[in-house]
């Protein structure tokens, strides 16, 4: 699969500012913090249900992961959705091992594989 999805019993900014706790303790900050359905609304598309997107950035790892190849730049930083579904909060990402296995270069899915880790790590904590 190339996501992972946790359900959470808060609101989404709840768990927004859950998870945000949880990826510091793990030496990640969350760098952007989209907030998707207010922006539609703003543009008068509308959305029914809470929608954000985080960028989150551990800057050491992304530093590594450049060094290895500027191919990686395509999947950094990493991506967080926050958001409602059937009236349950979920959050997730598409999985780091998983896109940087599409690099081409192993040793870019190899350190993925540990950041995925403490991303899932987070994702737990923030329960």
């Amino acid at each position: 699969m190339f996501n992972e999805v946790y359900d959470y019993p808060y609101t989404v900014d709840e768990t927004v500012n859950r998870l945000t706790e949880a990826f510091q303790n793990e030496s990640f900050g969350v760098l952007w913090d989209f907030d998707v359905k207010n922006k539609l609304d703003e543009k008068g598309v509308g959305l029914e249900n809470q929608f954000r997107i985080l960028e989150v950035c551990a800057p050491d790892i992304a530093k590594d992961m450049l060094n290895i190849s500027m191919k990686t730049a395509y999947f950094l930083p990493c991506k967080v959705v926050v958001y409602e579904e059937n009236g349950t909060t979920k959050a997730g990402m598409p999985r780091p091992e998983v896109l940087m296995e599409l690099t081409e270069v192993p040793e870019a899915a190899e350190k993925a594989r540990d950041v995925e880790e403490k991303m899932n790590r987070a994702f737990k904590a923030a329960k």
